[in-house]
C-alpha cells in the first residue's frame, strides 16, 4: 500500500513526539544532533532542538539538554553550524 508524504507524516507524527527524551529498548544512541531546528510535523510538539538515533532509527526528540543527557562514551555528537 502506498501512502502520500502527508499520510505518512500524520501516521508517524504522534509516535515521533511520544519519544521525547527517552531511548527505545534502553540502548545507547549511536548519534545525537543538538542545537538544531527540528520540525516534528506533530501539532502537539511541532518543534524541538535535538534528537537521537539508535541503529538507524529516531529514538528520542526533545531539548538539547535532554538529548545531551542520553549520550554515552561512544555516541557521536553533531552540532549544526558548529
Amino acid at each position: 500500500m502506498n501512502h502520500t508524504r502527508r499520510e505518512f507524516m500524520n501516521l508517524t507524527g504522534g509516535a515521533f513526539a511520544g519519544l521525547v527524551a527517552q531511548t527505545v529498548g534502553g540502548e545507547n544512541p549511536d548519534v545525537i544532533v543538538v542545537n538544531a531546528k527540528v520540525y516534528t510535523m506533530d501539532a502537539r510538539a511541532p518543534r524541538a532542538e535535538a534528537f537521537a538515533v539508535t541503529t538507524g532509527r529516531f529514538t528520542a526528540v526533545g531539548s538539547t539538554a535532554d538529548i545531551k543527557g542520553l549520550a554515552r562514551k561512544n555516541t557521536q555528537r553533531l552540532m549544526p553550524g558548529a
